[in-house]
């Protein structure tokens, strides 16, 4: 069984579904990279090296990205910080 189209987010050559459960949510508009999807929602990476990591979502909790030294990593979203604060 496959997912209809619209369910699914391409980033690259990975196929990433849109929602899992309650738990998982991603949107086709969002953006990749962490620091250009902290500032869609006005917010900024805690740090600068996590500003290229890839986005593939959120739980609600932490932003979960992957990066070339780490398969997959939880950021959570205390960890990034409010514009002018």
């Amino acid at each position: 069984m496959t997912a209809p189209e619209d369910h699914i987010r391409h980033i690259g050559q990975i196929a990433v579904p849109c929602q899992v459960g309650p738990y998982f949510s991603t949107s086709a508009t969002d953006p990749v990279a962490l620091g250009e999807y902290a500032a869609s929602v006005g917010r900024e990476p805690a740090a600068e090296e996590h500003r290229a990591l890839v986005r593939l979502g959120t739980d609600r909790g932490y932003e979960l990205c992957v990066s070339p030294e780490a398969p997959w990593r939880p950021y959570s979203s205390t960890t990034t910080s409010r514009r002018g604060m």
